[in-house]
């Protein structure tokens, strides 16, 4: 019957299969069908319920829709924390693709409170050394550096890459790309000098560890070099 678990999910996939087939809107209009007799059949906080929002709110990503897409992930959100937990997976990749929608709309300081979110789920289920946490702590500095609070991000990325190097090693590819992100942002900050030395340094460093011939390396390398021309 048309009310039959198997019936909704299957008009779920149907719905997925039109977005990957970049058939968008009709995949949109089929997600917000199905998101209604969900809602009728199993409830707003049934697995499939919330999962159809999670997707019609990507796919409204996926068909430029942004702010539409930001006001239904920020509502799965708030959902995913109360049904499944701070910690749960869905609940952390909803708030990964909150921020990157954020970012996308220059809503920088909002992305900022959803980082910090993150970073204290983290740090409640794992060590401060936990690959996951330094990851966290690495996205948040990069937020504050496009929020343009300058002063703080250079701050916790000199104090994440002295973990890093504890923790993994000075030519762990994580810490360089940590190093990485510290000299753009010093770059951004306006400090174009200081951060050109810095990245003539990393360059050598990634040439090193990695290879001269590494994807990394080679990004690198062109960037430096527009740098070097615009000092």
């Amino acid at each position: 019957g048309a009310d039959h678990p198997g019936t909704l999910a299957t008009r779920h996939n149907l719905a997925g299969a039109l977005w990957e087939a970049g058939r968008v809107e009709e995949s949109i209009e089929a997600y917000q069908t199905v998101l209604t007799d969900y809602l009728r059949v199993l409830g707003a906080d049934h697995p499939g319920t919330l999962a159809t929002r999670h997707n019609l709110a990507g796919a409204l990503r996926e068909a430029g829709r942004v702010e539409e897409s930001i006001e239904a992930y920020q509502a799965v959100l708030t959902d995913y924390l109360r049904v499944l937990g701070v910690n749960h997976p869905n609940t952390l990749l909803c708030r990964d693709n909150l921020v990157s929608m954020l970012h996308a709309a220059g809503r920088f300081d909002e992305a900022v409170l959803v980082y910090q979110s993150i970073l204290e789920a983290r740090l409640s289920s794992a060590e401060p050394d936990d690959p996951d946490v330094l990851d966290a702590r690495d996205n948040l500095a990069w937020a504050l550096g496009r929020a343009k609070r300058f002063d703080e991000a250079l701050a916790d990325y000199l104090k994440l890459i002295t973990d890093y190097e504890r923790v993994m090693g000075a030519d762990d590819p994580d810490t360089l790309t940590a190093r990485n992100n510290y000299i753009c942002t010093l770059k951004n900050s306006g400090k174009i000098v200081e951060a050109v030395a810095l990245y003539r340094e990393l360059l050598s460093d990634v040439k090193r560890a990695l290879g001269v011939d590494d994807e990394f390396a080679l990004e690198i390398t062109q960037r430096l070099s527009e740098w070097e021309s615009e000092s």
